[in-house]
C-alpha cells in the first residue's frame, strides 16, 4: 500500500508539470524508428484519471490474454476436429469383416422362416383331420381360435410379454413355405374348414391348435398365430410346446417385437429339436436388438451344431461384427463432435468476453476524430517550426503568402517525415498549414496526401512516397482515347467473327492438368503413347442425357449436331501441346492420351479436367460438335466453384462456330460463378462485339483490363472506342432539318463511313452521304385522313397521341407499386381517390379486332365509352413494329437525355428509390391462350384448393439453385404482393372478375392434370406471390424454369427477380433480371425491373442508362421518368452540379 501511494504521488507531481503532454503515444518500429501510435488504447478521454488509466491497462492485458487464448483454442479445435465426413463408406470399404460380409447387416435377411416340423411330434395332418365328412364343405369357415375357446390371462401362454400383450396391433405376413407342413390335406379353404370342424369337436387338443398356428402362418394372420399358439401352450405338455413357441416367436420377430421373440425362442431351444435352425433364428433376433456378441455366439453355435449350409451363417457373423465396429466408430465420432461443439461454445463465450472488453476499452478511449486532430496538430507544429532540428531544411516564403519547407538530403541524416524514411539524393516539398484541408495536405503540384488512422499516411503522391507505383490507367479516364491516341488506329472495326480464340485453362484456378495425361498414364518425359491413336470422342466415353447440364437449354447447344466444322486454330496449338512432356508432341498422340485418360482409374476424381482438355482439343481441331459434347460432360462432373471453366470454353467453341448470341448466354452463367476472371470478360466482350453490341463490349473490355491489363485487351478497346468517337464526330457534322414555310421542300443529309477490301487485300474507307427531300406538314397534328401518319400514332379528337415504342404485347404486362396502383405500357390513368400522383396503368381486357386504343392527349385519362386496355389473359394483340432496342453500356449514354438543373430539381416530385414495384409478364405475351390450359367450365369442388407445384426438379444451375436466394428460400423475409389481385381476378378473357380463391382453385385443378406445364406453374407462382409465400412461389418457378424453352424463361425470371428484390436480395435480383432482359429485350418491364434493382443498390450510372434507354423509345413511361429525375437530381446534389465527377469514375 505504501508503494502504491508513492507511485500515485510521483504521477501527480509529473502531471502537474507545466507543458506536460500525456496524450501523445509513441512506439519503436521494427526498423528502429520512433513513431506515433495513432490509435493507442492509453489515449483515454480522461488522461488525468489514474484509476481509469490502470483499468485501461488491465483491459489491454486481459484482451491480449484472451486473444492468445482464442488463438490457442482455435488451433486446438482445428487440430482435434473430426473431419472424417465419409466415415461409414470408408469403413465399409476397408474393414475386413465388412469386405467378407459382402453386404451390410441392414441389407442381410434377418427374418428367416424357421419352424419345428409336425413329424417330429408324431403328428400327421391327415390322421387328425377327417376329410370324409363334407357337411361344412359349402361354408367358407376358418379355425378362429378366439371364438373356439375363451382363454383368460395365462402364464403358460407367456401373456406377460409385451409382444403378446400388443397382439391386436400386429402386422400380417404370409409365409408360403409353411404350407409344406399341411400338404396332403387339401387346398387352403378345405384345410381351414377341416381344422374348424376338428376344433369345434375337440376344443382342448394342443395338436389341433399347433396345426392351426401353422395354418395361420401360411395364410398370414399374426393375431390368430398368437391366439392359437397361446391355447396350444396352455394345453400341451412341456416337451411339445416348442413348435408353437417357434411359430409365435417368428411372428413377433417379424413385427419388431424381437425382445419378446427371444424369450420364446430360448424356451423352444430347451426341447433339443431343430437346434441349428433355432440358433440361426436367435442369432438374427439378437442382431436386431443390438446384442451383437450374443448374435455372433448363436450363429457360431448353428455352424457347430451341424448346419448343412455354413456359408451364409458365416457371412452373417462377419456382417454383425462389421455393424458392431461401425456403430462403435460412429458413436466415437459422435462423442468427438459433441466435444468439439462444447469447445466451440466455450470459444464463443470467450469471443463474446473479448468483444465486450474491447467495447468497454473503446468507450474509455478518446474519439478517433480527437486522436486524429491531436496527431494533425503535431504535424502542424513540425511544419510551422520548419523542422529546425534538421540543418538540411529551411523555411521559404513565396509571393502569395504560404510557406513551404525545403529539405535537401546530401548525406544520410537521421531524418524521417511522418514516420517514413526519406530516399537518398531526393528533394521533398511539404506545405504549411494553409494547405491542410479535410485531413489532407495539398502538395504544390496539386496532388494530395491524406492521413488515415488505421494506416498512417495514405501514399497518394507517387513521386513523394512511392516512386515505383503504377499511374492511373488511361482507359479509366472519361476523355480516353484522345485524338492523338486514335491517329494511328485503323478507322474500321476488326472482323469480330475472326476474333482471337481464347481458352480458359484450369491452371488459372490453381488446378493441375498435365499429370492426367502424363504421370497417371505412366508416360514420362519424351515417352510416346503406344499405337494405335484414336480421337477422344466423348459421346461414346460416357452417356449423358439431354438436359443434364445448364448449358443444354441454350439454343446452339441443344442443336449442336448442326454446328459447322471450322479451320484448325493454329494459334492455340502450342498451348494445347504444352500438356505433353515431350519435345516431339503431336496433336494425334495427345488425342490418344486423352482417350486413355478417360478410362484411367487414377483420374476418376478429376475426370472433368480430362473432358475439359478434350473440349480444348476439339476446339483447336475445329470440330465444334465434339467440343461441345466434351464440355457438357466437364460441366456435369465439375465442382460448382469451377463451373465457369467449361462454360467459358464452351462459349469459345460457339464463338468459333459463329454463334455469338448463345455464347453470351454461357458467359453470363460463368460470371455468376466467378465474376473476377479476366478471360471471361474478354471472351464476353468479343461475343458482344460479334453480336453488334459495341457499347456493352466496351464495358467488358474495361473490366478485363482492370483485372488484367494486357496489351491485347487495351489495343482492342482502343480500336473500338476510336471507331465510336469517329461515328459521334460524323453524327455531329450531319446537317439537321431546315424548318421552312408550308409547302417548302427541305433537305436532310446523313453521312456514314463505309470500309471494304479490294482485290489486293487492302482496306479502303470512304465517307458516304445521302440526301432526301421532303415537304413538311403545315401543322404538327395528324388527322384521320392523313395516310402518312406514323402507325404508332392513335387518333383522338383530331389530335395525335404517339404510342409507346415497345411492341403492343407489352400491354399484357402488369406493373404495380406498393399501394396497389398499377402501371405498364398502354394507357395512362389516375385511380380515383388515390392521393399519389404517380401515373398508373390498369389492364382489363384485350382489344377486339378493329378496335383502336384511344387516349385523351390533354389529361391522359380514358374517357367513358372508350376502349380500356387489355388484361394479362386477353386475346393476342398483333405486335406493333418493334422499335430498335437501345442497349446502353457506358458513360457517353448519360448525355442521351438532358440533365436538369438544381433549380429544376426543386420543382420535381421526388420518389422513394427503395419503393418496391410489382412487375409481372403474362403468359399471353408469349402467344399462349390460358383457356387451352385451364378448364373454366369445370365444376369447382366444395372446398377451395391451392396450386401446389409437386413436380420433382433436381437442383441445378438452370433452376438457379446456385444463387443464395434460391438455395435459402426457406428463410426469405417476404410479404404479399397485393398488386397482383387483378392479374388473378381476370385470368379468363371476360370482363367479369373471379375471386382469388376461385382463381387458385382453377390453377390447382389444372396442375393436377399437368404438373409440369410451364404455363400453369407460372400462374401458380403469381398466386403464391399474391399470398406472400416465397417458398411455394419459388418452387413453382423452379419447375417452370426446368420445363420451359429458353425463349419463355423470362416470365419466370422476372417473377424470381421480384421476389428477391422484395426479400432484400438485390444482387441475386440483378443477376436474374439481367438474364430475363437478355432473353426478351423488347419487353420494357424486364428493363424496368433491372433498372429498379440497380437504383435500389445505389448503382446510379447503370440505373440512369436503363431508364434513359426506356424513355428514348417510350417517352410517356411516367414511372421511369420520375425515377430518372430523382436519381439525376440526387447525383447533381451530391456532386454539386458536376455528375461526371461521380459517374465517370
Amino acid at each position: 500500500m505504501k508503494t502504491l501511494r508513492r507511485i500515485v504521488h510521483i504521477l501527480v507531481l509529473l502531471l502537474s508539470v507545466s507543458g506536460c503532454q500525456a496524450t501523445t503515444h509513441w512506439l519503436v518500429t521494427e526498423e528502429g524508428l520512433i513513431t506515433q501510435q495513432l490509435n493507442s488504447h492509453f489515449n483515454i478521454k480522461e488522461p488525468h484519471n489514474f484509476i481509469s488509466f490502470l483499468k485501461q491497462d488491465q483491459r489491454g492485458a486481459s484482451m491480449r490474454e484472451l486473444e492468445q487464448e482464442l488463438e490457442r483454442q482455435k488451433a486446438e479445435i482445428e487440430a482435434n476436429e473430426d473431419k472424417d465426413l465419409d466415415l461409414e463408406q470408408r469403413f465399409l470399404r476397408t474393414d475386413s469383416d465388412c469386405v467378407a460380409a459382402q453386404q451390410p447387416l441392414a441389407q442381410q435377411n434377418l427374418y428367416p422362416t424357421v419352424l419345428i416340423p409336425l413329424y417330429l411330434k408324431g403328428i400327421k395332418a391327415k390322421g387328425l383331420l377327417d376329410a370324409s365328412s363334407s357337411s361344412e364343405s359349402g361354408r367358407n369357415v376358418q379355425p378362429n381360435c378366439t371364438k373356439m375357446l375363451s382363454l383368460p390371462f395365462s402364464v403358460h401362454a407367456y401373456d406377460h410379454l409385451q409382444g403378446v400383450q400388443e397382439r391386436h396391433s400386429l402386422t400380417n405376413f404370409a409365409e408360403e413355405n409353411v404350407w409344406d407342413q399341411l400338404k396332403g390335406v387339401g387346398s387352403e379353404g378345405q384345410t381351414g374348414r377341416l381344422l374348424y370342424r376338428a376344433l369345434r369337436e375337440n376344443k382342448t387338443s394342443w395338436e389341433l391348435y399347433t396345426m392351426a398356428t401353422f395354418y395361420w402362418r401360411a395364410v398370414g394372420n399374426s393375431l390368430q398365430v398368437i391366439e392359437c399358439g397361446r391355447r396350444a401352450l396352455h394345453f400341451a405338455p412341456h416337451k411339445d410346446k416348442n413348435a408353437a413357441l417357434v411359430n409365435m416367436a417368428s411372428v413377433l420377430h417379424r413385427n419388431q417385437h424381437s425382445a419378446s421373440a427371444v424369450v420364446l425362442a430360448q424356451a423352444a431351444l430347451e426341447s433339443g429339436q431343430e437346434v441349428a435352425n433355432l440358433h440361426v433364428l436367435l442369432g438374427c433376433m439378437y442382431a436386431t436388438v443390438g446384442e451383437y456378441d450374443q448374435s455372433v455366439h448363436h450363429f457360431q453355435q448353428a455352424i457347430n451344431s451341424g448346419l448343412s449350409e455354413t456359408c451364409w451363417p458365416q457371412q452373417r457373423i462377419h456382417a454383425v461384427r462389421c455393424h458392431q465396429k461401425l456403430e462403435q466408430a460412429l458413436e466415437a465420432q459422435h462423442v468427438s463432435l459433441q466435444r468439439t461443439l462444447s469447445e466451440l461454445q466455450d470459444y464463443k463465450s470467450k469471443q463474446d468476453e473479448f468483444e465486450q472488453t474491447q467495447k468497454v476499452m473503446r468507450i474509455a478511449q478518446r474519439r478517433s476524430e480527437d486522436q486524429f486532430e491531436s496527431n494533425l496538430s503535431y504535424h502542424r507544429h513540425r511544419l510551422m517550426r520548419g523542422m529546425v532540428d534538421n540543418p538540411h531544411c529551411e523555411v521559404t516564403d513565396i509571393e502569395d503568402g504560404p510557406q513551404f519547407v525545403m529539405c535537401t538530403q546530401g548525406t544520410p541524416p537521421d531524418l524521417t517525415i511522418f514516420g517514413i524514411p526519406l530516399q537518398q539524393e531526393e528533394e521533398i516539398e511539404v506545405v504549411d498549414t494553409s494547405s491542410i484541408r479535410n485531413n489532407c495536405i495539398q502538395l504544390p503540384n496539386g496532388e494530395e496526401s491524406c492521413f488515415n488512422l488505421s494506416a498512417g499516411l495514405r501514399r497518394n503522391s507517387a513521386r513523394l512516397f512511392s516512386p515505383g507505383s503504377a499511374p492511373t490507367p488511361p482507359w479509366s479516364r472519361v476523355d480516353w482515347p484522345s485524338e492523338e491516341d486514335c491517329r494511328n488506329v485503323p478507322p474500321e472495326l476488326p472482323d469480330w467473327s475472326k476474333y482471337a480464340p481464347t481458352y480458359l485453362p484450369p491452371e488459372n484456378k490453381g488446378l493441375r492438368v498435365a499429370h492426367l495425361v502424363n504421370d497417371n498414364l505412366n508416360l514420362f518425359k519424351d515417352d510416346v503413347h503406344p499405337l494405335p491413336w484414336f480421337p477422344p470422342v466423348c459421346v461414346t466415353a460416357e452417356e449423358l442425357k439431354e438436359g443434364s447440364t445448364a448449358m443444354d437449354y441454350v439454343g446452339s447447344i441443344a442443336g449442336r449436331a448442326h454446328l459447322p466444322l471450322t479451320d484448325t486454330i493454329k494459334s492455340l496449338s502450342p498451348q494445347l501441346l504444352a500438356y505433353i512432356d515431350s519435345d516431339q508432341a503431336s496433336e494425334e498422340e495427345l488425342s490418344q492420351r486423352i482417350l486413355t485418360a478417360f478410362e484411367e482409374p487414377k483420374n476418376v476424381a478429376e475426370k472433368w479436367l480430362v473432358y475439359n482438355l478434350a473440349g480444348f482439343y476439339w476446339l483447336v481441331i475445329g470440330n465444334n460438335y465434339h467440343g461441345v459434347e466434351c464440355l457438357r460432360r466437364a460441366l456435369h462432373r465439375c465442382p460448382v466453384e469451377y463451373a465457369d471453366v467449361p462454360l467459358v470454353n464452351a462459349a469459345g467453341v460457339l464463338l468459333n462456330a459463329r454463334r455469338p448470341e448463345d455464347a453470351v448466354q454461357l458467359l453470363r452463367m460463368a460470371l455468376v460463378v466467378n465474376s473476377t476472371e479476366p478471360i471471361t470478360h474478354f471472351v464476353l466482350a468479343n461475343a458482344l462485339a460479334a453480336s453488334s453490341n459495341l457499347e456493352a463490349a466496351a464495358n467488358e473490355f474495361v473490366v478485363a483490363l482492370t483485372l488484367d491489363p494486357k496489351d491485347q485487351y487495351l489495343n482492342t478497346l482502343r480500336q473500338l472506342k476510336c471507331f465510336r468517337k469517329r461515328e459521334e464526330m460524323t453524327a455531329q457534322q450531319t446537317e439537321g432539318e431546315e424548318v421552312g414555310a408550308g409547302g417548302q421542300r427541305l433537305q436532310q443529309r446523313q453521312s456514314r463511313t463505309v470500309c471494304s477490301t479490294d482485290r489486293n487485300g487492302e482496306r479502303q474507307c470512304q465517307t458516304e452521304t445521302r440526301t432526301r427531300e421532303f415537304v413538311p406538314r403545315e401543322s404538327g397534328d395528324c388527322t384521320r385522313e392523313d395516310t402518312n401518319c406514323d402507325t404508332g400514332e392513335k387518333l383522338q379528337n383530331g389530335k395525335a397521341y404517339k404510342a409507346a415504342g415497345t411492341p403492343l404485347r407489352d400491354a399484357q404486362a402488369v406493373v404495380r407499386d406498393e399501394d396497389g396502383s398499377s402501371f405498364g405500357v398502354g394507357t395512362i390513368t389516375h385511380h380515383p381517390g388515390n392521393t399519389d400522383s404517380s401515373q398508373t396503368v390498369t389492364m382489363h381486357r384485350g382489344l377486339r379486332p378493329g378496335e383502336t386504343l384511344r387516349l385523351n392527349s390533354e389529361d391522359g385519362e380514358v374517357k367513358d365509352g372508350e376502349t380500356v386496355p387489355p388484361p394479362a389473359s386477353g386475346p393476342n394483340v398483333p405486335a406493333a413494329k418493334t422499335t430498335q432496342v437501345v442497349d446502353v453500356s457506358d458513360l457517353n449514354n448519360l448525355t442521351r437525355l438532358p440533365w436538369p438543373t438544381l433549380q429544376d430539381c426543386e420543382l420535381y416530385k421526388k420518389v422513394n428509390l427503395n419503393m418496391f414495384y410489382t412487375t409481372w409478364v403474362s403468359v399471353t405475351a408469349k402467344n399462349v391462350r390460358i383457356e387451352e390450359h385451364i378448364d373454366f367450365q369445370a365444376k369447382l369442388p366444395g372446398k377451395p384448393l391451392v396450386p401446389v407445384c409437386g413436380a420433382e426438379v433436381g437442383a441445378s444451375m438452370h433452376t438457379l439453385d446456385h444463387l443464395a436466394g434460391m438455395a435459402g428460400r426457406e428463410s426469405l423475409q417476404y410479404t404479399a404482393e397485393q398488386g397482383l389481385d387483378e392479374a388473378l381476378e381476370y385470368l379468363r378473357s371476360e370482363d367479369v372478375a373471379m375471386s382469388i380463391s376461385v382463381a387458385g382453385t382453377r390453377i390447382a385443378m389444372a396442375l393436377q392434370k399437368n404438373s409440369t406445364s410451364w404455363v400453369l406453374t407460372n400462374l401458380a407462382a403469381v398466386y403464391w406471390r399474391r399470398a406472400g409465400n416465397a417458398v411455394n412461389a419459388l418452387n413453382c418457378l423452379r419447375v417452370a424454369l426446368h420445363h420451359s424453352d429458353h425463349k419463355v424463361k423470362d416470365l419466370a425470371l422476372i417473377s424470381i427477380a421480384n421476389i428477391f428484390h422484395r426479400s432484400g436480395l438485390i444482387d441475386d435480383g440483378i443477376t436474374v433480371a439481367q438474364m430475363a432482359w437478355e432473353i426478351s429485350r423488347e419487353f420494357v418491364l424486364c428493363q424496368f425491373t433491372l433498372a429498379n434493382l440497380y437504383a435500389a443498390k445505389g448503382q446510379f450510372s447503370k440505373a440512369i442508362q436503363l431508364y434513359e434507354s426506356m424513355l428514348i423509345v417510350n417517352s410517356s413511361f411516367g414511372p421511369a421518368e420520375e425515377r430518372l429525375k430523382t436519381i439525376k437530381c440526387a447525383v447533381l446534389q451530391m456532386t454539386k452540379g458536376n455528375p461526371a465527377s461521380m459517374l465517370g469514375k
